[in-house]
């Protein structure tokens, strides 16, 4: 009669068996988390499958579209441009050694991407300023956008996309709120803000000279006083000389810049209101 071996002993032996043969599941997670229409799916191998020493390992990948297989994708990435939303979409990785691994997502809504420029870029307080937007959808739903403007860290006051001059004042500092609605609802609210600047003086006509702003009179006064202006060589008004025949001579300068005064007409006299003087 054969000796029967022990139950210690049989699990002395299976003890004895390397780990690495062992075949067990890989763990795959598919990335993003909360994957949109835009991005694209990523197979991620977070538990690697085990090999015997010295093998090499390999995946295989199956991409499942709605429970359909695509054939078409055997990488571990699928395309943006391949997804929808609301599409479940499930990988299988089988390892050259080991078991299969599973993981399933759920491609979500894409809100809306919306950018805002002011016009005018530098507004004042004479101007109406508009939030010129500019939006799109990923997944190509049809959206509204709705305007809200407020004084800096103050209550709503105005909606739509312009902001009359009326309810502006120079130094102010306005916020537009805008939001995005597709049909899955509203999306995040992009603000921004922008600062109204003084409005320049303006300047009327006078005695058929063109009206000018403030801006316009303070560069052309600069670059008059850099031409021998008031206070320069020779004092405002240059070299007093003679007026026309009959008429008072000119302003004459004098050393420290300031004018001197008219001189009479020829034949002596005072300068008698009403009298024009010639320049």
């Amino acid at each position: 009669m054969r000796p029967r071996a022990s139950l210690p002993l049989l699990l002395l032996l299976a003890t004895c068996v390397e780990e690495d043969e062992v075949p067990r599941a890989l763990t795959v997670r598919i990335g993003p988390v909360s994957p949109h229409t835009d991005d694209v799916l990523v197979a991620a191998i977070a538990g690697e499958a085990n090999t015997p020493k010295g093998e090499a390992v390999t995946y295989a990948y199956e991409w499942r579209q709605g429970g359909l297989p695509r054939t078409d994708l055997t990488t571990a990435r699928v395309p943006a441009a391949e997804t929808k939303k609301r599409e479940i979409w499930q990988v299988i990785v089988t390892p050259s050694h080991g078991k299969v691994g599973r993981a399933a997502t759920v491609v979500l809504n894409s809100e809306p991407a919306v950018t805002v420029v002011f016009s005018p870029e530098s507004p004042t307080a004479d101007d109406n300023v508009v939030a010129v937007a500019t939006a799109a959808d990923a997944d190509g739903d049809s959206f509204t956008l709705t305007f809200v403007w407020a004084l800096s860290g103050g209550p709503e006051a105005v909606s739509g996309d312009t902001l009359p001059a009326a309810v502006t004042t120079a130094g102010d500092r306005w916020a537009v709120t805008i939001t995005a609605r597709d049909e899955a609802g509203a999306g995040a609210p992009v603000v921004a803000e922008v600062e109204i600047a003084t409005s320049p003086l303006r300047i009327p006509a006078v005695d058929g000279c063109e009206a000018v702003d403030s801006n316009d009179y303070d560069e052309n006064a600069k670059a008059a006083d850099g031409e021998g202006g008031a206070g320069g060589e020779g004092g405002a008004g240059g070299e007093g000389g003679a007026g026309g025949e009959g008429g008072a001579g000119g302003a004459g300068g004098t050393s420290d810049g300031t004018l001197a005064p008219a001189q009479p007409p020829d034949g002596g006299g005072e300068i008698r209101r009403g009298q024009p003087i010639r320049w």
